[in-house]
């Protein structure tokens, strides 16, 4: 059945079809190859047909997901249940690519070299070491001019007024 004609059909109708695909006046099939519902009896001692989800009885429309997905197994299933069984495989479809996008994310970080890194971090350092200066400290530092003109370089403690000598 088709999952467009499913969505309409009654038990009766199933009952029938099933029996049409199982090819009715022949012999049975092996029992263990035998497709079958899960069924429950209700006070009356009537046969329910439940849900292969939620395990609740089966109404008069239902959805067959073997039909629509290729499953083997009992295949009714509630509409409510399909939406579910749907929203579930979309979900896992989408975390799925969601974590092969991260791993290429990753791939191509580690081949191109993108990203921050702390050892990337300009230091004022060794560019005062090469100056010669007398600023030391935590490594921030700043310019200050002379009234000779000159420019010299001192520690500060206030990053605003931090220089990175690597960029100048």
């Amino acid at each position: 059945a088709s999952p467009a004609k499913t969505v309409g059909m009654s038990l009766q109708d199933v009952s029938c079809e099933f029996e049409q695909h199982l090819g009715a006046g022949s012999s049975p099939p092996d029992a263990s190859k035998r497709w079958r519902m899960p069924c429950d009896a209700d006070s009356d001692g009537e046969e329910l047909v439940l849900c292969s989800d939620c395990q609740l009885p089966i109404g008069e429309l239902f959805y067959d997901s073997a039909a629509c997905d290729g499953r083997s197994q009992a295949p009714l299933l509630h509409a409510e249940c399909k939406a579910q069984l749907v929203l579930r495989e979309f979900v896992e479809k989408e975390e799925a690519a969601r974590q092969s996008d991260q791993r290429l994310k990753q791939r191509r970080h580690m081949d191109y070299g993108i990203g921050w890194q702390p050892n990337l971090i300009p230091r004022n350092a060794d560019q005062l070491t090469y100056l010669g200066s007398k600023a030391k400290g935590n490594g921030m530092c700043c310019l200050v001019l002379g009234e000779d003109g000159s420019m010299d370089v001192v520690p500060t403690l206030e990053p605003a007024a931090n220089v990175v000598l690597e960029y100048l």
